[in-house]
């Protein structure tokens, strides 16, 4: 029997792939949507993934150098 945590975390996972194909798919001109709520929301992806890069980028670069020292 499922529980409903194992339900609602399934489900959960099930739309995040959902947007991340749907994202994909918008980068690569498969899927065009223009729905300005999308543009916004893309943006704020490509911003928090664009940090998220430079936060790991600080780290690996701390790391290195604490190896170094």
């Amino acid at each position: 029997m499922f529980s409903a945590t194992k339900v609602t975390s399934d489900l959960n996972d099930c739309y995040r792939l959902l947007g991340k194909h749907t994202l994909d798919s918008v980068k690569s001109g498969e899927l065009e949507w223009r729905d300005p709520k999308l543009k916004i929301l893309m943006t704020q992806i490509l911003e928090l993934e664009d940090m998220l890069d430079r936060h790991e980028n600080e780290v690996l670069g701390l790391k290195d150098r604490d190896k170094l020292s």
